[in-house]
């Protein structure tokens, strides 16, 4: 273990001697940086306002149970493993908080531009990390697109090897799927988020590879 740690550690300084290397992830960790400052405040201000409510087929067909761990734990869990992939291989660090952050900011601007309300039965998503950016209050109106769908899809297409973005993969459809089964996203919400979030991984990576 203590091998492995010396080894990406050394494998980080090599990567830091690039230049392009350089200015690429400060430049990027700047901007998700800078997202989650905005957010609290981007919060308050969607969870003031009124939207529209959507008539989905599919939801009231599930019945709305809390399955907040089991979110969390896939969630985080593939976090915590896409966090190691890159600290072996700082090669997929620009990509992923490129792609973090105009995910985060795509999402900011189609949330403005699509205002809506809750799902019926929605049951409060317990998460004291992802809390954490979300200011005071518990928000509801963060629906289109699933962020916690997407953030898990662009886990996946971060990684390299397929057996890895595949496992991952499938992490992000089940969070999908339970986020339906907690009410707390609107199905379009969820179908959209993987489809969405491809299209930014490749910007975010085509903008890493310039």
């Amino acid at each position: 273990m203590k091998q492995t740690l010396e080894t990406s550690s050394n494998v980080w300084q090599v990567a830091w001697q690039d230049a392009t290397f350089r200015k690429k992830i400060i430049q990027s960790f700047s901007a998700s940086a800078l997202a989650l400052v905005i957010l609290p405040f981007f919060f308050d201000f969607i969870q003031s306002r009124p939207g529209a409510t959507l008539n989905d087929w599919l939801l009231p067909q599930v019945p709305a149970q809390d399955v907040s761990k089991s979110i969390f734990t896939l969630l985080w869990g593939t976090g915590v493993f896409l966090l190691w992939r890159v600290w072996q291989q700082p090669k997929l660090a620009v990509p992923f908080l490129a792609g973090y952050a105009l995910l985060t900011y795509t999402r900011m601007v189609t949330i403005l531009l699509f205002p809506l309300e809750p799902p019926a039965g929605l049951i409060e998503l317990a998460d004291p990390i992802s809390n954490q950016f979300y200011g005071q209050t518990f928000i509801t109106k963060d629906l289109f697109f699933s962020g916690h769908t997407s953030a898990v899809f662009l886990f996946a297409f971060s990684l390299v090897k397929p057996r890895e973005r595949f496992i991952v993969g499938i992490c992000g459809v089940l969070v999908g799927i339970l986020v339906l089964v907690q009410h707390v996203h609107y199905t379009i919400d969820v179908v959209v988020a993987p489809f969405a979030t491809y299209l930014i991984h490749r910007l975010a990576k085509k903008w890493a590879e310039v």
